[in-house]
């Protein structure tokens, strides 16, 4: 399952990623602009202090949070583009959109508690943090495709993804191992607008990738079998 899913997600990928970019990128740059000016001004450590400190905490968290409010738009938006894709019949960017708009209240939740439980795990040696992410992988789907409750969909795809865990896990190590590697080598030889640019593309791409083979895997799962490429 893994190398059939990871070769469909390259052909979906490849196939589709003018229309992928051009879903994502008009909301992702316009708020990296936006944050970029609001938060121009972080705050820093005291001189010797080890820790974050409250105010350093704070703007990390409105920051995060802001990026949280705008992220449903989009990351609905691929995935109903990309099921849209797979049934034979593609949504334009502005369906995509109203859709994200649709469900933004539910997904907002769902991406909240979500992230929540990732990044507590990711503090505690890193490992549970990447545990819950991939037992939670299926849950936005099971959001927008079932009209599940955050609880229920998360519920839901902690017990799709328990036979696939491994399965899961090995293609978000390729999908990152493959992406980071470019990426960080040219970040170090450009100018740090540059990179910074660098840094947006690849968090997208990333993104983007790591959907689609989520989607792939959940697709097989469903039909319980390894069919013909859908993607």
């Amino acid at each position: 399952m893994l190398k059939q899913s990871l070769l469909d997600t390259w052909n979906f990928f490849k196939n589709h990623a003018h229309t992928l970019f051009l879903i994502v990128l008009p909301i992702v740059i316009p708020l990296q602009i936006a944050l970029a000016m609001i938060f121009s001004d972080p705050p820093t450590s005291p001189a010797g202090a080890e820790t974050v400190s409250p105010e350093q905490f704070a703007y990390i968290f409105k920051r995060i949070f802001v990026e949280f409010l705008f992220a449903p738009v989009y990351r609905i938006a691929v995935i109903v583009y990309l099921s849209s894709v797979i049934d034979g019949n593609p949504l334009s960017r502005m369906s995509c959109w109203k859709l994200g708009l649709k469900y933004w209240v539910p997904y907002l939740a769902l991406s909240l508690i979500v992230g929540f439980i990732v990044s507590t795990g990711m503090m505690f040696l890193i490992l549970p943090g990447i545990f819950f992410a991939v037992r939670l992988a299926f849950a936005e789907f099971d959001l927008l495709f079932n009209n599940s409750s955050p609880l229920k969909a998360m519920k839901t795809s902690f017990a799709q993804t328990a036979p696939h865990f491994g399965v899961i896990l090995r293609g978000y190590l390729i999908i990152f191992s493959v992406l980071f590697m470019p990426y960080y080598l040219l970040s170090g030889l450009v100018p740090h607008a540059v990179a910074s640019v660098l840094s947006i593309l690849f968090s997208v791409t990333l993104y983007i990738v790591m959907t689609v083979f989520a989607y792939r895997v959940y697709d097989l799962t469903k039909s319980g079998q390894e069919s013909e490429p859908k993607v």
